[in-house]
């Protein structure tokens, strides 16, 4: 048996976000949401934990959620009891994060964890980032939006739900 944890933001979730959340293929595949108060990326976060759940449903409907209010991996594991026959964990991440998740787990045995690794760069699409997303949003650029969100979010009414949440965010229309 093995577990796959992924941690995004996904305000809201790219075609990015949807290819690693599809290819991860463990036997149980999570993705952490992290939703804390002293998140550094606070302000860009626009969305609810139950909004970005009601959009992975659409997105990726097999990928189980899962709040947390850091991003400590070895808490989140015991917190929601991801598992308790001692299976093999991935970590999947970008070449940028995946070093400092690891180290989190230097001094802990309970866990068999591996990385897998995720190079932002290959095949990278200019532009396909969420920071995009949300300005194709504020700029009210549906065909920017439509080239970086995740399939089934590529629509006028995802798109129109998603920019009044963004205006609201920013104090604007």
């Amino acid at each position: 048996m093995s577990i796959g944890i992924f941690i995004a933001r996904l305000q809201p979730p790219i075609r990015g976000h949807q290819a690693i959340m599809d290819d991860m293929g463990y036997d149980k595949n999570y993705v952490v949401i992290i939703e804390g108060t002293s998140s550094r990326l606070d302000a860009k976060n626009f969305l609810t934990f139950n909004d970005r759940v009601a959009l992975l449903k659409v997105t990726n409907p097999d990928v189980k959620p899962i709040h947390a209010p850091t991003g400590y991996i070895p808490d989140i594991i015991a917190d929601n009891r991801l598992n308790p026959n001692n299976e093999d964990i991935y970590i999947v991440a970008g070449t940028d994060r995946i070093n400092g998740y690891l180290r989190q787990f230097k001094s802990i045995t309970d866990y068999k964890v591996f990385a897998k690794d995720i190079d932002k760069n290959t095949n990278r699409v200019p532009g396909m980032s969420g920071t995009d997303c949300r300005k194709a949003l504020q700029a009210n650029d549906f065909g920017a939006y439509r080239r970086v969100v995740a399939k089934g979010l590529d629509n006028e009414r995802w798109f129109s739900w998603l920019r009044k949440k963004l205006m609201v965010r920013l104090g604007g229309d």
